[in-house]
């Protein structure tokens, strides 16, 4: 999925001097957008319900360190009440994520240094669908019913045991989010997913002109005693740039994620969900400082392109040379100029190899196509068309 997206004044992914993201391409300097920014503005779309998904993924995953509170809570429900045995599951549990090896080294290095914090929580932050949170306190309360386990006997449980207590993790099934981006634990009791799609850093094709807001705010009692002077002086920067944004959806990849666990026919899940999906990496965007600049807009041009084999290509070197506009067209007609060009001729120099269908939402007037591309009139229909080719 290729998007054009120009935005006005905007703010939309700070660093840690709070201005810009900024990046070199192509020897000039470009504004940027972080993948990392990006998915979890799609995230957190979808846990505020800003856009609709299917029923059956209406339970999202959670990204956390906070694991041990979890689980005494769900504990507590089940009706454990010795608080000294619960104090002993909810320190084990900081160090689940990790190997037998690093569980090791990291017990021996906060005995050194005698502090726990206010807060249990784990040394990897880990990203878990709720049911399998749901799974590790089950296991664990069943394990002490079972065994009739106190708080000394479950303190000399080694990590390699704990695992066997809950390793019917490896087979849950997976909330969207998970099965699309992935998880990494060295634990040997969770499962390591290999993340469904790339999304790479969104880059402008234009070449940066930074901006500094320089603004003040009227402390209003003052205003009202008509004295002058103000209540604070600020500056910020912000920029206006057209960016071109990439992600790719390894198909196979996710169908092998979302079929672990469940029955259902992955593909037909695949074909419900992704629509959505769609829907959500054109319409969310970033809310870096957009309260201060509702920088609100819907991407120019969206192409999808839906490729016979697994080979993810990137088309953001149409933007090597930045693109500028001249008087009779935009910085958006430019901009998607240049990319359409770059695909039809990365098209002919690697054909049959990046063979595909392609499909097209553009704001243009009359754009010029590369081959195999259907132009769509509307968003729900370029949606409904790649949900046909899939």
């Amino acid at each position: 999925m290729h998007t054009l997206h120009n935005f006005p004044a905007a703010n939309l992914n700070r660093d840690d001097t709070g201005a810009p993201k900024t990046q070199y391409f192509g020897g000039f300097e470009r504004a940027r957008i972080s993948s990392q920014c990006q998915k979890y503005a799609w995230r957190r779309a979808w846990n505020e319900k800003k856009l609709p998904l299917p029923q059956d993924f209406d339970t999202l995953g959670i990204r956390t360190r906070e694991l041990p509170a979890m689980v005494i809570e769900r504990l507590r429900k089940k009706g454990l009440e010795d608080e000294e045995l619960l104090a002993t599951i909810s320190d084990k549990l900081t160090i689940f994520g990790k190997s037998d090896e690093k569980a090791g080294k990291k017990g021996k290095k906060e005995k050194k240094n005698g502090t726990k914090p206010a807060i249990p929580r784990t040394q990897q932050i880990l990203f878990y669908s709720p049911n399998e949170i749901d799974a590790i306190a089950d296991s664990i309360y069943h394990y002490i019913q079972e065994n009739g386990c106190d708080a000394e006997t479950f303190q000399t449980l080694s990590q390699k045991a704990l695992s066997a207590v809950y390793n019917q993790l490896k087979i849950m099934p997976m909330s969207l989010d998970v099965s699309l981006f992935g998880r990494m634990t060295t634990d040997n009791s969770m499962r390591t997913v290999e993340s469904a799609i790339q999304v790479a850093h969104a880059l402008s094709t234009n070449a940066l002109l930074p901006e500094s807001d320089f603004f003040v705010a009227v402390d209003d009692m003052t205003l009202a005693r008509k004295e002058t002077g103000t209540g604070m002086l600020m500056h910020f920067d912000f920029n206006s740039s057209c960016y071109y944004s990439y992600a790719s959806i390894n198909l196979d990849q996710w169908a092998e994620n979302l079929a672990i666990g469940r029955e259902e026919d992955v593909n037909a899940i695949i074909r419900d969900v992704l629509p959505s999906v769609l829907q959500t990496i054109a319409l969310i965007n970033p809310t870096g400082k957009q309260n201060s600049f509702a920088a609100n807009t819907a991407p120019s041009t969206i192409l999808v392109e839906v490729i016979d084999n697994n080979i993810p290509v990137s088309y953001a070197n149409a933007f090597v040379q930045p693109v500028q506009p001249t008087m009779t067209d935009d910085i958006c007609k430019e901009s998607e100029a240049a990319l359409l060009s770059f695909v039809e001729k990365t098209r002919e120099q690697y054909s049959p190899l990046l063979g595909g269908k392609r499909f097209l939402l553009s704001m243009q007037d009359e754009p010029v196509l590369p081959a195999d591309t259907k132009q769509c009139t509307s968003f729900p229909e370029l949606l409904q068309a790649v949900s046909q080719a899939i």
